[in-house]
């Protein structure tokens, strides 16, 4: 709608024509809006009529809400998530999505990795937590005749590793340090 202004409003009333034109226009207007305003008349008729029965409604909604939240707290809660990570309810959409995906089963009998692991681990049980390794049941006729060698090398008294008193370096640091005096003192003695 558009107001006219003081000086339209005087001219409506002194012109006969114009004024019955304006009363014309004003009552189509009203017909064009009848279904419309008597549509929120009735909607709020119904609204107000009845506080009761509307807080009531409103009520059970919230109650659903609450009750929807809480159980999305406690999932969230027992995910160990912080609270600002909202979690959304699952949906009949998910299910559909989640029953669509297909994970590949394992080979039948047992696949490679299996037959891997299984010898790693039986490597791991048949080697001494503590001290040297045994020597592998399997071993070829050349490294038993070694480890033959070696034992009898140890029984007469040969030691395999570091030599006693031997430092991290082999040796050659406590050497050359113990040497190291002794050059020192004849170098003083023939001054």
């Amino acid at each position: 709608m558009s107001l006219a202004g003081h000086a339209e409003r005087e001219e409506v009333r002194s012109d006969a024509f114009r004024a019955l034109e304006s009363a014309n226009g004003d009552a189509a207007a009203a017909r064009a809006a009848a279904p419309t305003v008597a549509a929120l008349h009735a909607r709020s008729q119904l609204t107000s009529r009845d506080d009761y029965t509307a807080n009531k409604a409103l009520r059970r909604a919230m109650r659903v809400q609450r009750a929807e939240a809480a159980v999305s707290e406690a999932h969230r809660e027992a995910l160990g998530l912080p609270e600002h990570i909202p979690l959304l309810l699952p949906t009949a959409e998910d299910a559909v999505r989640a029953a669509a995906v297909a994970f590949n089963p394992p080979p039948s009998g047992s696949s490679r990795f299996d037959e891997r692991r299984r010898e790693k681990r039986l490597a791991l049980r048949s080697c001494a937590v503590l001290g040297a390794s045994p020597a592998p049941a399997t071993s070829s006729p050349a490294q038993q005749s070694l480890m033959a060698k070696r034992k009898r090398m140890e029984a007469a008294g040969v030691t395999f590793g570091r030599p006693a008193g031997a430092d991290v370096f082999g040796g050659g640091l406590a050497r050359s340090v113990a040497a190291q005096p002794r050059r020192h003192q004849a170098t003083a003695t023939r001054r």
